[in-house]
């Protein structure tokens, strides 16, 4: 790679990491709500808030590389068109396929490090977010009991607070516990707190009663006391039982399954990062395809947005119907190579210049 070719590559990189980060910062904004209700309902630490939402950022950044690629390649070769260094450039000998080189090498990195993301980096991120949101629903929604409602804690306990004091101190509870469907139990106190332990959340209540009610016989055994723990392990995080979905499952599991929407995961991942060169060969096109125009390529550069915006919409579509039709997953990896070999052909990239006489300068 010589020094035009090195100096090629510095501006593409300066401008798609620019893009990225801007993007990702607006996306990771967006996602940022999505988990603040952790903090406002569930009381949940900003350490806890901020884990989960820096955790999001390998979930959306496959979305987010490729088209930081196509506005980054699109903005710099067009600058340098209107700057004419690309004619300079083209003046010392520089052909199609040495300006396009540059372009054409950070697509390929970017492709590598799609693979680490799809592959490791997407599926820990998830797996790490369900767990910490299940941390945060179970511990935090104990803690922040709202007053003068009925807070549903799991699927099994009911609580019902009065009202709160400033020291935290609740007054007026009612716990409805059925833990044990076939002897559910309700506690009434008349103040208490909640306390986060080891185990797991606990309400410690004073001055009440614990009720009983047999529902075979309807026989009620009721128990006075003037201090009583109600142990809410049950809001603990249960993740160990639930199944995870397709998208958190690590990359081993995928390839021993053999359940077809596991399968069609397994080559979304696999053919995902492919279509970076579809945004590639859909920028170097617009700019380096077709005649010289000084004041840039603003339809070259709209048709460019467009053609990946419906390339896009192509491959979700093709993703959807895999997930419903496992056996057309083949196409998801036919998809990149046809939208670059099109993008190419579409821009002129494809069809041999005929001698040595350089391209038509437009006005």
């Amino acid at each position: 790679m010589n020094r035009l070719q090195r100096y090629l590559l510095r501006q593409l990189v300066v401008a798609t990491v620019f893009v990225a980060v801007v993007l990702t910062l607006a996306i990771w904004v967006t996602q940022s709500l999505r988990f603040f209700e952790l903090l406002v309902d569930g009381s949940a630490p900003p350490s806890l808030f901020l884990s989960i939402v820096l955790l999001t950022v390998p979930t959306f950044l496959p979305i987010v590389l490729p088209v930081a690629l196509l506005i980054g390649v699109l903005f710099t070769y067009n600058r340098l068109l209107i700057d004419s260094e690309l004619v300079v450039m083209r003046a010392v000998g520089l052909s199609q396929a040495s300006l396009a080189w540059p372009a054409v090498l950070l697509a390929l990195a970017m492709t590598v490090g799609l693979y680490g993301l799809r592959l490791y980096g997407s599926p820990a991120a998830y797996r790490e977010i369900v767990a910490m949101r299940a941390v945060a629903g179970s511990q935090y929604s104990a803690a922040s009991l709202r007053e003068g409602t009925f807070n549903e804690l799991g699927d099994t306990i009911t609580v019902y607070v009065r009202e709160r004091d400033r020291e935290g101190t609740l007054h007026g509870i009612l716990v409805h516990d059925a833990r044990n469907p076939a002897l559910p139990a309700t506690v009434m106190a008349d103040r208490g707190s909640v306390q986060i332990t080891e185990r797991g959340p606990q309400v410690l209540v004073f001055d009440g009663n614990r009720q009983e009610v047999d529902p075979k016989t309807g026989r009620s055994n009721i128990l006075y006391f003037d201090r009583y723990t109600i142990d809410l392990a049950v809001l603990k995080p249960e993740t160990a039982g639930r199944e995870a979905e397709p998208r958190e499952r690590p990359l081993g599991d995928l390839l021993a399954a053999e359940e077809p929407r596991l399968r069609t995961e397994l080559h979304e991942r696999l053919s995902a990062p492919l279509n970076v060169a579809a945004y590639a060969a859909l920028a170097i096109g617009a700019m380096l395809g077709g005649t010289f125009n000084r004041r840039g390529r603003s339809r070259r550069i709209a048709a460019a947005v467009l053609g990946a915006v419906a390339f896009q919409g192509a491959v979700l579509a093709l993703q959807n119907l895999a997930v419903r039709t496992p056996g057309v997953w083949p196409v998801l990896y036919v998809v990149p190579l046809v939208g670059t070999a099109g993008a190419l052909a579409a821009f002129g990239l494809l069809r041999p210049r005929r001698g040595l006489r350089p391209a038509r300068a437009e006005c």
